[in-house]
């Protein structure tokens, strides 16, 4: 579904992304994995839209979207959500949802979009569809911006740390909840996460980054024993 090709990001002298190539396949969930400052968010940014890449180029079911504004990228079916969560703190989680509805889907065909009541249903927030979201807990905001991301009616999720700060009960119920994305909504997932345990759970592949550079791609537990990833986080003896 979504190929990758020699993606490199350039901050002035700064390489945040060298040479980047993978392939997602559809209805996969691929993990990313690396420390802060390996240039993970960054390539969420250039998939979206966000950031222009210094050169390579991006494409989704042989669409380009090298270059496409973010809301164009949105519209030809990837979604994404944010490390910060930044609801309307003074709407409704149902004017939230309305929005991203409103604003998100452009064009694409609403064939296979869920209506709002079924999203807050979907979502296990139905019972919130009054509150503000500014009166939300942590848990309860992360599952309102995945939310909105869904209510574009995306092919493609990009999750940027959506189970950062949470406890392990509620980490556990957003594992199934994006298994459940993909089980009954068909979405691929593409999810960066520093909660190891979640990650290798959840990913079919997963891809190491260190310092803007791809140092591994493979199966949870091919990672796990990989002696470049090890060294990337434990150091060398």
């Amino acid at each position: 579904m979504l190929k990758v090709n020699r993606i490199s990001k350039s901050f002035g002298g700064i390489r945040a992304l060298s040479n980047i190539s993978f392939k997602v396949p559809e209805r996969a969930i691929f993990g990313i994995m690396g420390a802060n400052g390996a240039g993970k968010t960054t390539l969420f940014a250039v998939i979206a839209g966000n950031q222009l890449p210094t050169s390579g180029e991006v494409w989704l079911n042989e669409r380009r979207l090298t270059g496409l504004a973010p809301h164009h990228v949105a519209s030809a079916g990837v979604a994404r959500t944010f490390q910060i969560v930044r609801p309307f703190r003074g709407l409704t989680v149902q004017e939230n949802i309305r929005i991203a509805f409103s604003f998100g889907s452009g064009n694409r065909s609403e064939a296979n979009q869920l209506s709002e009541t079924d999203l807050l249903s979907f979502m296990g927030m139905e019972r919130f569809a009054n509150y503000l979201a500014g009166d939300l807990t942590l848990s309860q905001q992360k599952r309102l911006e995945m939310a909105r991301a869904l209510a574009t009616a995306p092919q493609m999720l990009l999750l940027d740390e959506v189970m950062a700060g949470l406890t392990a009960t509620e980490v556990q119920d957003l594992i199934e909840m994006i298994r459940k994305m993909r089980a009954e909504l068909g979405i691929t997932v593409m999810i960066i996460e520093h909660v190891m345990g979640a990650l290798m759970t959840l990913s079919d592949q997963i891809m190491v980054l260190d310092h803007g550079q791809k140092i591994a791609e493979g199966t949870p537990s091919s990672i796990a024993q990989n002696p470049d990833v090890q060294s990337a986080y434990l150091g060398v003896a």
